[in-house]
């Protein structure tokens, strides 16, 4: 599991198709669909209801999205305090 796959997943929850996906967040429906395989193969779940079209997510694939969006927000927190936009609690004499 990498953050590529997990930005891929949340993309896919957010925008509702593989190919929308891809077009947010630059790469190709084909490359969305292996790192969705990839990502299902690695957690050993299938993430996704591919019986029907569109396809949609499971039940456990949408728990795993929210969880993947909690993980992108910590990261950009991450970088904000790293650029110093969190100034929350800074005290200056």
């Amino acid at each position: 599991m990498n953050l590529r796959q997990l930005r891929s997943l949340r993309a896919i929850y957010q925008q509702g198709s593989f190919a929308a996906a891809g077009d947010q967040i630059g790469l190709s429906h084909a490359a969305v669909s292996m790192q969705m395989h990839q990502l299902e193969s690695t957690l050993g779940v299938e993430l996704f209801d591919r019986s029907s079209r569109p396809v949609g997510l499971t039940a456990e694939g949408i728990r795993i999205a929210h969880i993947a969006g909690e993980v992108m927000d910590k990261l950009e927190n991450i970088k904000q305090v790293a650029g110093g936009a969190d100034t929350l609690g800074s005290i200056s004499m």
